[in-house]
């Protein structure tokens, strides 16, 4: 690739379909609440533009003449990123969020903005970019660069796993070299192989969907958050010897449960609920935080199960170390599929018929500031396809943990039986029934 250019990656493609195809929004972001007066958009824009060697992936736009992500010119100017909307007081700041405009195609594909006005005393920074050019990782990395002490590197070609690349311009391996990698990629492909055949993930036949995926699309969405009691969360996971996002997960497996309690019964009697858990590709540098590179872990919730405890064991079992690393080096040898294959693989596990739900987890370095304000929740606004209709992210920030519900608006209808708020309501009353289950 010539400098400063980065190839798309099988899942940035695949949404690049979705956005010319489809008629749904992409944007995904992250959130940054403030407890202060909103500041100066001037200084903010000063800032953000001197950050700009902290996080150079906000210097990339997409490149359609060579469909690959690009190095903008050292005319890049941070300020037509950079705006705020004033809100009315007592305004939902959450519906403007989901109300801002689509973000440009004619350059980087990102944006950040300053909501306040909405109630005294507080604001919030909300950070969007395309979900091609980012995914959530790599989205509040940026913010870490932004408002933290992170510096991410310059965003290049990544180096496939198990060797460095080959030179532009270099000789193809020869001889022994080839033999070795010829050896390294059949182990690869049989490991692959015998991954799936004792693990593939997903169910194998479609049944009829999760009684909130019934529901009728609109193409609009709502967007609910709910705090989790840290203090409980803490406690269950030493008892269990379990980690915090375990304990999460066993939370929503509760909640799910209690959301929609005749999917359990006759005659529907479900006994489980199939959900995918997104997982990072990247190397330990993230790769410049540019792309959307995650792979998917499927996790059976056992929904159809009354015991708190077993919600955390099955859980447990299936995001063990050993699973996600599997999982992990299975997306990474299908990430170099073609796109027909990439595409297909991919609206599988966005089938309602398949999988229910997509929960995401993502931990967010403490300490951020917005200058010199400190941050008091982060908060993750996830992106909805057109064939889903409920995505939670839960955000672990300092001694926060907020579970971010964006949901197809048909759920809020009165004559829904399943709505985002009964739901985020619900998710208390689980990590409450855990707790009770482990102390």
């Amino acid at each position: 690739m010539p400098p400063g250019t980065v190839p798309l990656t099988a899942v940035d493609k695949v949404l690049k379909f979705v956005d010319e195809h489809e008629d749904t929004s992409l944007a995904t972001g992250g959130i940054l609440v403030v407890n202060g007066a909103a500041p100066d958009l001037a200084a903010l824009r000063d800032h953000v533009g001197s950050r700009l060697d902290q996080a150079p992936v906000l210097a990339f736009g997409l490149d359609r003449a060579t469909v690959c992500w690009k190095r903008q010119g050292p005319g890049f100017d941070v300020r037509q990123h950079v705006g705020e909307r004033v809100l009315e007081p007592g305004d939902d700041p959450m519906a403007a969020v989901l109300d801002l405009p689509d973000l440009s195609h004619g350059r980087p594909l990102w944006d950040l903005t300053v909501l306040h006005g909405y109630a005294p005393g507080e604001y919030m920074v909300c950070y969007r970019t395309h979900h091609m050019f980012q995914d959530g990782s790599s989205l509040f990395a940026t913010l870490e660069a932004l408002f933290g002490r992170r510096r991410l590197p310059l965003p290049s070609v990544p180096v496939p796993r198990g060797g460095a690349p080959v030179p532009r311009g270099g000789a193809p391996a020869r001889g022994r070299a080839r033999r070795t990698d010829a050896r390294e990629s059949a182990a690869r492909t049989s490991r692959l192989v015998k991954s799936i055949l004792t693990d593939p993930g997903i169910p194998l036949r479609r049944r009829v969907p999760w009684l909130p995926n019934q529901q009728p699309v609109s193409g609009d969405c709502v967007f609910r958050v709910v705090d989790l009691d840290i203090k409980q969360l803490q406690e269950v996971a030493r008892a269990a010897q379990a980690t915090v996002n375990q304990v999460c997960l066993a939370t929503i497996t509760g909640a799910f449960r209690m959301w929609t309690p005749r999917e359990w019964q006759e005659p529907h009697r479900r006994r489980d609920l199939t959900i995918w858990v997104p997982v990072n590709l990247r190397p330990a540098d993230r790769a410049g935080a540019l792309s959307n590179s995650v792979g998917v872990l499927p996790v059976t919730l056992a929904c159809g199960r009354s015991s708190p405890r077993e919600h955390l064991r099955q859980v447990m079992e299936q995001t063990s170390e050993q699973r996600i690393r599997t999982h992990r080096d299975r997306g990474r040898l299908l990430a170099g599929t073609p796109f027909p294959v990439a595409r297909r693989l991919i609206y599988r596990f966005l089938d309602p018929g398949l999988v229910s739900a997509c929960v995401s987890t993502l931990r967010v370095a403490p300490r951020l500031s917005v200058l010199g304000d400190p941050v008091r929740t982060v908060l993750a606004v996830p992106a909805m396809t057109p064939i889903q209709r409920l995505i939670v992210a839960i955000v672990q920030y300092e001694t926060s943990v907020t579970v971010c519900i964006l949901a197809e608006k048909s759920l809020t209808a009165d004559s829904s039986p399943t709505t985002p708020d009964h739901l985020g309501k619900l998710c208390g009353e689980a990590l409450a029934a855990l707790h009770r289950a482990y102390t």
